[in-house]
């Protein structure tokens, strides 16, 4: 997974709380996700979910939530998905347990925490942070250092099926036997 420039988030409810700064890490150059539309407790079909950065996202009434498979973390994010992605570095194959993470992105000022519980924090690289939920160990999201925008584990997403990536980053460590998505990003 890349980076990603973001802003801490407050959290919108009395009981949802942000992990330290730094607990989410991940190497490799900087990688940027698309806000969503808002549609109250809804995940954007993937038509919708962009690779350029939106305008204002804050601005739509969509909404997407998730979580963990035991319920313990949860979230809500305000605007449209950005740069849905794959990624086959090694830091997410091997936080996956698969062969690449898929990301979205989402503005980290439209992020909260809606609870119960905490999420684990982990830098798994000196400038990026990743969630997780310290009960089932479902990966949640990560987000760089100073980033505006953090990336969500798709799966994570309630409805996140519709999400369809967009790009593949770190192409060159994906299996023979995975196809690889087209990247609309140039080649560094």
């Amino acid at each position: 997974m890349a980076r990603f420039r973001v802003v801490v988030p407050q959290p919108r409810h009395r009981s949802a709380r942000l992990p330290p700064q730094g607990a989410l890490s991940s190497p490799g150059p900087a990688r940027r996700s698309a806000p969503s539309e808002r549609a109250g407790a809804r995940n954007i079909p993937a038509a919708t979910a962009r690779n350029s950065m939106p305008n204002d996202p804050v601005l739509t009434q969509e909404v997407s939530t998730g979580g963990c498979l035991c319920g313990h973390i949860r979230f809500e994010a305000m605007g449209e998905p950005y740069d849905p992605h794959l990624c086959a570095c090694p830091h997410c194959a091997r936080l996956s347990g698969g062969p690449v993470m898929h990301w979205v992105g989402f503005r980290r000022d439209t992020f909260s925490w809606t609870g119960p519980g905490t999420p684990h924090s982990y830098r798994s690289w000196p400038t990026l942070e990743r969630w997780s939920c310290p009960v089932c160990s479902t990966p949640i999201g990560a987000v760089g250092d100073g980033d505006e925008y953090l990336g969500i584990c798709v799966p994570a997403l309630d409805n996140g099926s519709g999400i369809v990536p967009v790009g593949h980053s770190f192409r060159h460590n994906t299996p023979a036997w995975l196809p690889l998505v087209p990247s609309t990003q140039p080649l560094p």
